[in-house]
């Protein structure tokens, strides 16, 4: 089990660097109801990690007769897909990045208005919605159908993974509950970094993860 997390790992960090997620915990904390709207959004975050993760774990178990093998040209087939699909979206990112469509989505400027349960339902949303993190979760979940688990290494697997996913949020959330207005400043120069480096990190994290994906299905040839 312990080789499988390692597997996964590259990819749950992946998930976890989202500078949306990030932006939008420190934009609630920066708010007059800081605590009440910013956990329920990091609680919606994990959950929709969570639940991806199980969808795609029992969505490849379905398929498992055509991936297992050894080689594995169909599991290999499928991570080249993703792989590259990870590299398109960051030549993309890299090549809109001083246009409009490189800004930030709409709702970005009313987060801090939001109530605890839209608070919640945004940070779901932005999980399950995110294209990278469909990508890369898919490629965890192929990595741990592959490795054969029993039922309960498994859930433990998909724990690991949402835990090292939401870190992006948890972080924030925690130095900003335990500071407090200590950490008002330190928050707001991290969100101003973010909003700025946005395109330049995002691309890195794309590249490298497309790169490990792409790998991956190599090696099953």
């Amino acid at each position: 089990m312990n080789g499988v997390i390692g597997d996964i790992l590259p990819m749950a960090m992946g998930v976890a660097i989202t500078p949306v997620s990030v932006l939008a915990t420190l934009l609630l904390l920066l708010s007059q109801e800081g605590r009440r709207r910013s956990l329920p959004f990091a609680l919606g975050w994990l959950l929709g990690i969570a639940i991806i993760m199980t969808v795609f774990v029992v969505a490849t178990l379905v398929l498992k007769d055509v991936l297992t093998g050894d080689p594995k040209p169909v599991l290999g087939s499928i991570q080249l897909v993703l792989g590259s699909l990870l590299l398109i979206r960051a030549v993309r990112l890299w090549a809109i990045r001083r246009s409009q469509d490189a800004d930030w989505p709409k709702w970005m400027s009313t987060i801090d208005e939001a109530g605890a349960g839209a608070a919640a339902l945004r940070g779901l949303h932005q999980v399950t919605a995110n294209t990278k993190n469909l990508l890369l979760t898919a490629s965890a979940a192929a990595v741990i159908v592959d490795a054969t688990l029993g039922v309960g290494p498994s859930a433990t697997v998909i724990g690991v993974f949402t835990a090292i996913a939401g870190v992006s949020v948890l972080v924030p959330l925690v130095a900003g509950l335990a500071a407090s207005d200590r950490a008002r400043p330190a928050l707001a120069a991290a969100r101003v970094w973010i909003v700025r480096q946005y395109a330049g990190v995002m691309t890195v994290v794309l590249l490298l993860m497309g790169s490990v994906v792409l790998g991956k299905g190599i090696g099953h040839f």
